[in-house]
């Protein structure tokens, strides 16, 4: 049992990886906080790479407050104009 542990933990972490880079989206209002974000939930791991992320620096208050957030959301995630 123990020769499937490395393919256990690879499945683990591979799917992590598909995680971050295809089902989780997110706007961080400021520099510091998408930094954080980048740092301490995409940095998670020391053997985990995440190369690709789906978190952008924007405020989104105002374009909320505007009525306009749906379209700034399609703007900064092209790929989720088809998703609906």
């Amino acid at each position: 049992l123990t020769y499937l542990q490395p393919v256990r933990l690879a499945t683990r972490f591979m799917g992590s990886v598909y995680i971050f880079a295809k089902q989780i989206y997110g706007l961080a209002p400021t520099e510091i906080i998408y930094r954080i974000c980048l740092s301490y939930i995409l940095g998670f791991s020391d053997e985990i790479t995440i190369d690709r992320n789906n978190i952008r620096l924007c405020d989104a208050l105002q374009y909320a407050q505007d009525g306009a957030l749906e379209q700034k959301v399609g703007e900064l995630f092209p790929e989720l104009k088809n998703k609906s």
